[in-house]
């Protein structure tokens, strides 16, 4: 409102005299106070009060006051609104002001004042000599005013107070009365298009709230928090490496665009800036620029001056773009990877460059890998996976073999049989067999030897030709159970012989006293360690190994040590995907990027130690990342690329071990000027993992429901907010804001004991406190009430 409508200013009365005849004015000056007093009653306001006035009465039974020497009532010191004439008043609400004409409190509690509609009705004057008060019930505009301003009082800026209830009636039908103390219903009135523009939405709801109780309310919707499928916000950034010239500050480039230059100084390309961050790598002081890659213009390259705008000294800063890895891709995964395994850069560049592995791919057991056989065993023994923290279900296995098998001359790479469906051929070589026909299949599958003295079975070795030495001969032509087959033994003992299927030749467990080396088929350390465990079922969705074993019982199965293996593409562990921890700064070549190589390994000997170095047969070297030796896992670092089965590795601490399988990942980087993250959730929206998300339940976890939090009950505005904002279709629910808030202070009653808290302030812990929740009087008072009860009387009232 206008503080200049508040007021009358054109008054009639101060012009009275200058526009009568010359004649009244020089003649008649009674007559134009009489005009000048009737226009001032005219233009004065009238407000109704209510107030108390004292006066002194005679102690006679009507009432008759006592007057003073001029004859006026006499007024007592408890009265209050004893307004005097030509005072000013002033509204405490409004800090309206007027000047009161007539003092008629005691004949009709009013007063007659200059004009002023800026009074509230409600509201609290005070009279600035008088010091009397009095609260404003009712105002009285004048008539002259009131014809004046008539246009006016449509206008909710200079309409009187009394009037603003028709506005309110108009406008704000739905808002209740009851407001918060600080509101001016004029504003309100004013500014309701824009609440009502905002129906339906967050925004109308806290401007509600903020009219209805001067609090602040929080909108929450809990389909945020319900479970859908590809819900999750992911998000990808893209980012741009720079160092700033001299003293240039990219800081202040945050929604600016920066651009590269040609040699003509035009504009070469261009990209809009969303976040800038600084920090140190080393001894360089980095700033890599988030950019919104959807409005890049031409391309970025390394080495190029960058250029913008600094908003705030309004002047063109620069940097100087820098080589950074923008990426690395998976050409081989590899097995037995983890998530968070961290990627190994080549230290060229600022060095500076990580990843991690962010997702390997699930799989299935292919083998179960024999360590140690233990004894006393049977086939079809059950064995045990242990699936817990592997996400794989339902492997299952067995033992299928148990006892000795042949062995073969230690070598670095196994000897090989070959042969088609029908027959066993045997290679033309040195003491081999040059008539394929000395070697035959029976019916029944089982080998057999002509009577021939000449004929041998004959393995190559890795030149193509073996000496007569390395032969397996019969002693006679005819085959019984007390023939000794004969072998060369080496130093490796565990080597066997190998049918054309990779099946492990074995020698049946006969009863009698057949030999194999030097013990009987009957020797239990022989005849019932596990040879072989074949997979019934190789399980579904493992990210890692599950440990193996199978149960001992009390008849003397024990000893024995299995590994689950898996070797086959894309297997257990493999990497699918990568991301960028930190760029880098500074590659004028691409860097190798590798991950330790993971191989599964057997007959372990000496003690395995991270740190250690090592070389192998093959001629790998490096260092020992990590053994696990419940999954006869060795982990190493190398530039080595391949590890053949076999192979034999050796540590500085002498310990060695048998490589069994490894097939290392194979990761290549790429170097430039502009890098996409790999992204990642903002949220944890649709989570599973996340406890607060819920499944829909069609009432409050849907769509269309919200939520009011704010510090009054929901059955306070339920009703106010459905008349006024509330969208049609929708679920509301609302939750209570407690106050923290709270009076740190402490009374401290005295007793007789010179200030010590005692009796009495038992009392008001006990009976002011515990009482009240009771909801007795005396209920927790400590001792009885006749003990209290001058104190805890104080206290209640």
């Amino acid at each position: 409102m206008l503080e200049s409508n508040k007021e009358f200013k054109k008054s009639i009365k101060s012009t009275v005299k200058y526009n009568l005849p010359d004649f009244i004015q020089v003649d008649h000056p009674v007559y134009i106070e009489f005009i000048e007093a009737y226009y001032k009653y005219l233009e004065s306001a009238k407000i109704v009060i209510n107030g108390t006035n004292h006066y002194l009465t005679q102690e006679t039974n009507s009432i008759n006051f006592v007057l003073d020497e001029n004859f006026e009532n006499i007024l007592l010191e408890t009265s209050t609104s004893n307004f005097i004439n030509n005072e000013i008043i002033r509204g405490q609400t409004s800090n309206a002001t007027a000047t009161v004409l007539v003092q008629s409190f005691d004949t009709n509690q009013s007063l007659y004042i200059t004009s002023n509609s800026g009074f509230v009705i409600g509201e609290r004057i005070v009279g600035e000599t008088s010091n009397a008060e009095a609260t404003i019930t009712s105002y009285f505009t004048n008539p002259v005013q009131g014809i004046q301003q008539f246009i006016s009082l449509s206008d909710i800026d200079t309409t009187i107070f009394s009037l603003l209830d028709k506005f309110r009636d108009r406008f704000l039908e739905a808002i209740p009365n009851t407001l918060a103390e600080d509101i001016l219903k004029r504003q309100l009135v004013k500014n309701i298009k824009d609440l009502y523009s905002a129906k339906g939405t967050a925004n109308a709801h806290k401007l509600f709230f903020r009219a209805l109780f001067d609090e602040t309310a929080e909108i929450i919707y809990p389909r945020e928090r319900i479970i859908k499928l590809s819900d999750g916000q992911w998000s990808k950034d893209t980012v741009i490496r720079v160092v700033e010239n001299g003293t240039s500050d990219f800081i202040n480039l945050v929604g600016q665009t920066v651009y590269t230059l040609t040699s003509t100084d035009e504009i070469k390309s261009s990209i809009y800036v969303t976040n800038v961050t600084r920090f140190r790598e080393g001894t360089t002081v980095v700033t890599e620029l988030t950019v919104d890659i959807e409005s890049i213009q031409g391309s970025f390259a390394v080495d190029e001056i960058l250029y913008g705008i600094d908003p705030t000294i309004d002047l063109e800063i620069s940097s100087t773009i820098k080589s950074i890895v923008t990426g690395v891709q998976v050409e081989n995964g590899g097995f037995n990877y983890v998530r968070d395994d961290k990627l190994v850069f080549q230290n060229i560049g600022n060095g500076a460059s990580s990843g991690v592995v962010t997702d390997v791919s699930s799989g299935s057991i292919d083998e179960v890998l024999v360590l140690n056989g233990g004894q006393n065993y049977q086939v079809n023994d059950t064995v045990i996976f242990n699936n817990l923290n592997t996400n794989g279900v339902d492997a299952r296995g067995k033992v299928s073999i148990v006892g000795g098998s042949f062995l073969l001359e230690d070598f670095a790479f196994p000897d090989n049989i070959s042969t088609d469906i029908s027959n066993i051929i045997a290679e033309t070589g040195t003491g081999g067999v040059d008539d394929p026909s000395a070697v035959l299949l029976e019916t029944n599958g089982t080998i057999i030897l002509e009577d021939n003295p000449n004929a041998k079975i004959v393995n190559e070795n890795e030149n193509g030709i073996v000496s007569s030495s390395d032969v397996l001969q019969f002693e006679n032509t005819t085959f019984s159970v007390d023939t000794n087959i004969q072998l060369d033994l080496q130093e490796n003992q565990n080597n066997k012989l190998l049918s054309e299927t990779a099946d492990e030749i074995i020698i049946e467990n006969f009863p009698n006293n057949g030999t194999f080396g030097t013990a009987g088929l009957n020797v239990p350390n022989e005849s019932n360690e596990i040879r072989k465990v074949v997979l019934t079922n190789r399980g579904v969705g493992y990210t890692s190994l599950p440990t193996v074993s199978i149960q001992e019982t009390a008849d003397g199965r024990t000893g024995a040590s299995l590994v689950a293996i898996s070797n086959q593409s894309p297997g257990i562990g493999s990497v699918n995907g990568v991301s960028m921890l930190s760029f880098g700064l500074n590659y004028d070549t691409v860097p190798t990027v590798t991950l330790p190589v993971n191989m599964f390994v057997k007959n372990v000997t000496g003690s395995i130690n991270v740190g250690d170095s090592f070389t192998s047969v093959s001629g790998a070297t490096g260092t020992i990342s990590n053994y696990n030796s419940s999954l006869s896992i060795l982990q190493v670092t190398t530039t080595a690329t391949s590890f053949p089965a076999n192979d034999k590795i050796t540590t500085s601490s002498s310990a060695t071990a048998i490589v069994h399988f490894a097939n290392p990942a194979s990761l290549r980087a790429t170097i430039g000027a502009v890098a996409t993250t790999s992204g990642r959730y903002v949220t944890d929206r649709s989570k599973i993992s996340e406890v607060s998300n819920r499944i829909q339940d069609s009432n409050y976890y849907q769509d269309y429901s919200y939520v009011v939090k704010i510090g009054q009950s929901i059955n306070v505005w339920r009703n106010s907010v459905k008349r006024a904002i509330h969208p049609a279709g929708w679920n509301v629910f609302g939750e209570i804001i407690i106050s923290n808030s709270v009076s740190g202070s402490i009374t401290r009653t005295t007793t007789s004991l010179g200030g010590f808290p005692g009796a009495d302030f038992g009392a008001i812990i006990f009976g002011s406190v515990f009482g009240r929740r009771l909801g007795t009087i005396h209920q927790g008072v400590v001792g009885s009430p006749a003990n209290v009860a001058g104190t805890l009387s104080d206290i209640r009232n």
